[in-house]
């Protein structure tokens, strides 16, 4: 895994975010080097990491401030709480104390102290009254003051900050101010998370680049709502200049825009949030790249492989690698020796994927399939699904020597391939799994068990579209076999 930038692991598996001291401070301290722990391993989820990175940089940065200043009165609020998590963190001590605790007093004892005085952590007087609802937390408060100056006596801290990590230890720290990324972070773990490898990929960029454009703003700054106003206008000029489509930049902001409401509603900001307007942008349909009949028939010849028998099989099902991925290897090797070879896809799928349980017929060598299915299987449940799409795309651009995607070659050519052929929508629909004309695929298909597909009249219409589809890849019967005729009995 690439850590962000100055994370490391530092005596095994611990991470640590680790950066020099620039040299034109080091007359001001004797250390060399910050090194602030995540808490985290380096197994961790990347997100986990980079966002514990972006809280050890900002710390970074306040303690540097602290080192630059002629006074600590000149930090920010935040730049001083940073420097006083950093004092704790060295001493070993937690905000608030949590190991102090003063023990239950005898009301008689207290009587005796009826009408003397004290002194809480906060130099604030009280009398003692044993019947005052108020006098144990005053109490509690004296307690804590006279361990948090053990704590802090004889520690070299700068004084303000030394303070207010006193007054840290007596009260606990304050609330921390939550920040635009933190609500995008909180929709993105719950839905985004719930998607696919790739659709999760094409989510986080979205995020990643309305993030870097808006700012990461505290959500409670004034400004806050015309920041993000203002970030997705000038994410639309962005895209519109990099030559993007209507489609994407419609999806990006109406992502941007339900964590952003999410976190208002959340949170009680009660912001009124709209995207710009994007009528005035023309939508282009974008070209899609697919192969021709004379690509396709190349496919085939170096087909016997890894790459080339799955790109056959995405070619003549327009299966996606998830699908491939759940198959049940062992039912599918013996539905592809079947006398209609096929195979059963999202067998066991629910939600989503329910709707395109499907028997796509497999007409285009199904020996070679069956070959090399079980290596299929095995990589693409070993590795994700970005690198297999790596995979596929190399090895396309090696046989064509144009860059070609998966999708093209697969899913998008087997549709201008039903096209071409004036297929029958309803079975071109049915082997890929789509939905058309209302009908929800699944409610056919779920009706019929794997035995009952195999006796079924559906499954044989189905193989002759596909053959219908795929003639010119389809191997015919050898020209010069004729059919012997019986011999007369005598």
């Amino acid at each position: 895994m690439d850590f962000p930038k100055y994370v490391r692991p530092i005596g095994g598996n611990a991470l640590y975010y680790d950066r020099v001291i620039p040299k034109r401070l080091h007359a001001l301290t004797s250390e060399r080097k910050i090194r602030i722990p995540l808490n985290l391993d380096s197994d961790a989820p990347l997100k986990a990491i980079q966002r514990a990175s972006l809280d050890a940089s900002e710390e970074f940065e306040s303690r540097i401030a602290l080192l630059d200043s002629s006074s600590a009165e000149t930090l920010t609020d935040d730049q001083m709480a940073h420097n006083v998590t950093a004092l704790l963190r060295k001493l070993n001590a937690q905000p608030g104390l949590p190991g102090v605790r003063l023990e239950p007093l005898n009301p008689d004892d207290l009587e005796r102290f009826r009408g003397a005085t004290v002194i809480d952590a906060d130099g604030v007087e009280h009398v003692i009254d044993p019947d005052s609802p108020d006098l144990m937390a005053s109490l509690q408060s004296l307690s804590r003051g006279l361990a948090a100056g053990d704590i802090l006596a004889g520690v070299e801290a700068d004084p303000i900050v030394k303070e207010r990590a006193r007054m840290a230890l007596i009260k606990g720290m304050g609330k921390k101010r939550r920040r635009i990324s933190d609500l995008w972070a909180a929709w993105f773990s719950d839905v985004g998370e719930r998607q696919s490898e790739r659709v999760q990929a094409k989510y986080a960029k979205y995020g990643k680049d309305l993030l870097t454009i808006t700012g990461d703003h505290y959500v409670d700054a004034p400004d806050a709502l015309d920041q993000i106003h203002r970030g997705m206008d000038e994410y639309v000029d962005l895209k519109l200049s990099e030559g993007a489509g209507k489609p994407g930049i419609e999806k990006a902001l109406n992502l941007w825009c339900a964590a952003m409401r999410r976190g208002s509603k959340t949170h009680r900001l009660r912001w009124m949030i709209e995207p710009p307007s994007l009528t005035h942008i023309k939508h282009r349909v974008k070209q899609k790249d697919t192969l021709d009949n004379d690509q396709q028939m190349l496919l085939v010849e170096y087909a016997d492989c890894l790459e080339g028998a799955l790109m056959l099989l995405e070619l003549q099902t327009a299966c996606m690698q998830s699908e491939v991925k759940s198959l049940d290897l062992k039912k599918a090797l013996k539905s592809l020796s079947h006398s209609t070879p096929y195979l059963l896809f999202n067998e066991d799928g629910e939600g989503k994927t329910e709707a395109r349980r499907r028997a796509s017929p497999i007409t285009v060598r199904p020996d070679l399939i069956r070959k090399w299915l079980p290596e299929i299987h095995d990589y693409v449940n070993r590795v994700t699904e970005s690198q297999v799409s790596r995979l596929l795309t190399n090895w396309l651009t090696d046989l064509y020597g144009t860059h070609l995607t998966p999708h093209g070659a697969g899913r998008h050519t087997f549709k201008a391939t039903a096209l071409a052929a004036a297929a029958n929508p309803m079975h071109v629909a049915m082997i890929a799994g789509w939905s058309t004309g209302g009908v929800s695929l699944s409610d056919h298909m779920s009706r019929y068990g794997r035995a009952a597909i195999e006796k079924s009249e559906q499954l044989k219409a189905l193989s002759e579209t596909s053959r219908m589809m795929f003639n010119h890849l389809v191997v015919p019967p050898p020209s010069n076999v004729t059919k012997l005729k019986g011999r007369r009995s005598r």
